[in-house]
């Protein structure tokens, strides 16, 4: 790494590295690592400092689950969970969709529904500061 980057966001005012970051923001945050405010939390140690201090850019949260099995499930909750966790109590917009695949049912089966109540009652703690709640579930055919 060149260290002439990480010596010029030290120099920047915490304030002001903390609205670059919230500029950076996707209108949508994934727990992506190409997205900001991940792929900021790995420029530098600098400004992974400013990103995990600063719990305004955690307070909104989109995840998309696909496919719906116990791994995948697995991983997003965790993901969801260290996300709204570093909200550190602000309120949340939290938006969930659970993508299925099939072209011969049209309804998801009863593992699938299992597995997306249990990962809904892992982030149940956080539903009480929720001021936005989406879920939805997109069923993709091949017709």
């Amino acid at each position: 790494m060149n260290p002439r980057s990480t010596q010029s966001i030290q120099n920047i005012p915490e304030d002001v590295a903390r609205l670059i970051a919230f500029y950076a923001l996707p209108s949508r945050p994934t727990p992506s690592r190409s997205q900001s405010p991940v792929s900021l939390s790995q420029v530098s140690s600098a400004w992974r400092n400013v990103v995990l201090a600063a719990s305004e850019l955690w307070s909104t949260l989109y995840i998309f689950v696909k496919p719906v099995d116990s791994d995948t499930l697995d991983i997003c909750q965790r993901q969801a969970i260290e996300w709204l966790m570093r909200a550190e109590g602000r309120p949340l917009s939290i938006f969930f969709r659970f993508g299925v695949d099939d072209s011969l049912r049209f309804e998801p089966d009863r593992d699938e529904l299992l597995g997306i109540h249990n990962f809904l009652i892992g982030l149940y703690p956080f539903i009480p500061q929720a001021r936005r709640l989406g879920f939805g579930m997109h069923i993709s055919t091949n017709c």
